[in-house]
């Protein structure tokens, strides 16, 4: 979230505040999703705000189901409710900046299985057609030019149009490096 002001008023943060959703669906938020991606709810588990040039994080203990007020060095649990934290950003005026969601049903992550080392992949130009670096903002590209995974044309029939019906189309894959290809 981008605000105007380093110090908006109260009204203005919570009016954000209260207006965060505890579960989300990406295919609530975006237009076209994957049908896996967009039926899954997402739950709210953390949040970064903003308070007189400084930054703090609130996440959410699965275990101990409690939220927890990370201030630089400094960690609290403020209580076992999301009012809990809308009570301290009201109190302290805490400017929400970035909202983290996970899925309640993933797969933990056993640490002595994990990869110890991380390897980057970095893009490399390619001569086929097939991967096209995206260079434009996703707006811009004409409905002409994008294809399904199937490689038909991509119609606009999604959920949002005003035909109806569905659409399932692979538009843009991302590689791990955070570059999008057009496929």
């Amino acid at each position: 979230m981008i605000w105007d002001s380093d110090q908006p008023n109260i009204d203005d943060i919570m009016s954000v505040v209260q207006s965060v959703g505890i579960f989300v669906r990406v295919s609530d938020i975006f237009h076209r999703v994957m049908s896996e991606a967009g039926s899954k709810e997402y739950c709210l588990s953390g949040m970064v705000a903003y308070y007189g040039h400084h930054y703090c994080t609130f996440c959410y203990h699965t275990v101990l189901r409690q939220w927890g007020f990370f201030d630089d060095a400094n960690f609290r649990t403020i209580g076992s409710n999301w009012a809990d934290v809308v009570e301290l950003c009201r109190k302290a005026h805490y400017q929400p900046l970035l909202l983290v969601y996970s899925d309640p049903f993933a797969d933990k992550i056993v640490m002595t299985t994990a990869p110890v080392q991380v390897t980057r992949v970095v893009a490399t130009e390619t001569k086929t057609k097939s991967l096209t670096p995206v260079t434009e903002e996703a707006s811009e590209i004409s409905a002409d030019t994008r294809k399904t995974s199937d490689n038909k044309p991509l119609t606009n029939s999604g959920p949002h149009s005003e035909t109806g019906g569905s659409q399932s189309s692979s538009v843009r894959s991302q590689l791990s490096n955070g570059t999008y290809y057009r496929t």
